[in-house]
Order: C-alpha cells, then sequence, then structure tokens
C-alpha cells in the first residue's frame, strides 16, 4: 500500500505516540498496532491469523531495544527468513500443492506455574512454539 511504504521502498513516517508502552513512528508499526489506524483493515482477520503475519507484526514492533529500519524490503526479508527457517514444508504428492507440515501455538502464559511466564502483562509478550 502506497500509504505504508514510499514507490521507492521507505516506509512512511508519522507522529510518534505510544501504545501498550510501544512507541510508534511509522505507519506500517502503527497498522500493527494502533486499532484507530486508516490501515488497520488492509489485511482480513484471516489473513491476520496466518503465521507470516505474526511474524511481520513482531519484527516490525520489536521491543524496547529495537533498532528500527526505515526499508520494508529489510522487514520483509527478515519475515521470509525467519518463517522459511521455523516452518517445514513439503510437496503434496498428490496434488503437487506445497504445503506446511509444522504445527505453530502461540504462548502467553502457562498454568500452574510459580512465577509467570513473562514479567509483565503486555500483548506483545508471547512466544511460538513450532512443531
Amino acid at each position: 500500500d502506497d500509504d505504508i511504504v514510499t514507490p521507492t521502498g521507505y516506509i512512511r513516517k508519522c507522529m510518534e505516540d505510544v501504545f501498550d508502552g510501544v512507541t510508534v513512528g511509522d505507519e506500517l508499526r502503527r497498522m500493527f498496532i494502533d486499532e484507530d489506524s486508516e490501515h488497520v483493515d488492509l489485511y482480513s482477520d484471516d489473513e491476520k491469523q496466518e503465521f507470516m503475519y505474526c511474524i511481520m507484526k513482531a519484527i516490525a514492533i520489536g521491543g524496547p531495544l529495537c533498532q528500527y529500519d526505515d526499508r520494508w524490503d529489510d522487514y520483509l526479508k527478515a519475515t521470509k527468513a525467519t518463517y522459511k527457517d521455523l516452518l517445514t514444508v513439503y510437496k503434496d504428492a498428490d496434488t503437487g500443492e506445497i504445503r506446511v507440515s509444522s504445527l505453530v501455538f502461540r504462548v502467553s502464559a502457562v498454568e500452574g506455574l510459580s512465577s509467570p511466564l513473562f514479567p509483565s502483562d503486555n500483548p506483545h509478550s508471547f512466544c511460538y512454539v513450532v512443531i
């Protein structure tokens, strides 16, 4: 979308704001984190459940010590490489289609632990378990 990424590949900047403790200064991160973003509906609810989207969101939002990038291609390359490293795919012998055989689980808490899995209750504190 040209409103998020310029034709030359740079991510458009915006006025800085803070959401859930994350400073947002560009339209890409705003789309992922601000429910009132004009781009929040760029992806459907089904697309937002896809692991590729979740990886991109996690990489773009980063953490408190994250050094953000200005170019879209860097996020795209990191997302694709992470996706390929984490998932196992195979070619279906009957249909010739590429299929994913890995199972992905998002974990944000574990019942029965004496201490929390993450030190703070934050929507950006989670991990993925890939089997």
